[in-house]
């Protein structure tokens, strides 16, 4: 069922293939039936939140961003916060970037799965790297399964 196309359109189609790009369209997600966007609760939090101490520099929290983009559409999604501020969102997973955020974290969500990484300084290492990566993963795949929703 394709819907009419304007001129606009029709134009924009023609130079994006004169330039060899293919466009692409976002398929309407499916809603079933008797579902709504508002009926969600909102109480419900997320599926994964990363909490950053307030002391971190901005060439690190601009790495953890782009290591969350390139996981894919679960990742990109993920909430950032600072820690130390008292008030965590309801999540079922977080991300710690320093041990000492995961007092807080016991303290106002015991069961929520934690991953904790030494210190933000050491995702400049090698290992630290390999650390965040293997979080992620995890990660990803309680998000996929719905363990952390």
């Amino acid at each position: 069922m394709a819907a009419a196309q304007t001129p606009h359109s029709q134009r924009r189609r023609r130079q994006l293939q004169a330039m060899g790009i293919q466009p692409w369209r976002l398929r309407a997600q499916p809603q079933l039936a008797g579902a709504s966007p508002q009926a969600a609760d909102p109480e419900a939090g997320v599926g994964c939140v990363v909490v950053v101490p307030a002391s971190c520099e901005t060439r690190i929290r601009d790495l953890l961003m782009r290591a969350l983009r390139s996981g894919g559409p679960e990742l990109a999604r993920v909430g950032c916060v600072t820690g130390g501020g008292g008030v965590l969102p309801s999540a079922g997973c977080y991300l710690l970037l320093d041990a000492g955020l995961e007092a807080e974290v016991l303290a106002h969500r015991p069961q929520a799965q934690r991953h904790v990484l030494a210190s933000p300084s050491r995702l400049l290492t090698a290992a630290g790297k390999r650390e965040l990566w293997q979080s992620l993963r995890e990660i990803r795949r309680q998000l996929a399964t719905g363990v952390a929703a």
